[in-house]
């Protein structure tokens, strides 16, 4: 019997050590795929009246919408927007014109978590609203809206949004 070289043995190997990680590549690309089957699209579906306390009023239903009356309110809905706990029947409502005071706002929706509710302004009026959209493609009071999300029927009055160099390094804002 022949001697194997050094050059066959190690192409055996390299060869080998090819099948194998091809095996386990397989089986991680099916476990991942299950996982995504059987397990995301479970989405859980949050109790959105227990949000409540973050706004003037309401359950956040469509007979009984959460109601937005002051600076505070908007800033909570951007927050918790961005945990993802709203979805397209969870409805806000604009109570009453008021003032912008305080923080600026950060775009309420992003392209990761986007807005993806019912947000009707009733004709009411926002003055003086500041957004900071550094670092955003998603720039605006509503950075990004889903294609669930709705946004209508209100007036901003004298709004600023600040826009400063991006150094996110994936696109350009200046």
């Amino acid at each position: 019997m022949k001697k194997k070289s050094l050059k066959d043995r190690l192409l055996s190997l390299s060869i080998i050590s090819s099948i194998l990680i091809g095996i386990a590549s397989s089986f991680v690309v099916t476990y991942a795929a299950i996982i995504n089957k059987f397990v995301a699209p479970n989405n859980l579906q949050y109790a959105v009246s227990g949000y409540s306390a973050y706004f003037a009023s309401g359950q956040g239903i469509d007979t009984d919408p959460f109601i937005i009356n002051e600076s505070d309110h908007l800033r909570n809905l951007q927050k918790i927007n961005s945990l993802g706990v709203f979805n397209e029947n969870t409805y806000f409502q604009l109570g009453k014109d008021f003032t912008y005071e305080g923080d600026a706002l950060l775009p309420i929706g992003t392209d990761d978590m986007p807005f993806n509710s019912n947000f009707d302004g009733m004709g009411h009026t926002i003055t003086n609203l500041v957004v900071n959209g550094a670092n955003t493609r998603d720039v605006g009071m509503f950075g990004y809206v889903g294609i669930n999300g709705k946004v209508s029927n209100m007036i901003l009055n004298h709004p600023t949004i600040n826009l400063t160099a991006n150094t996110a390094g994936d696109y350009n804002s200046t």
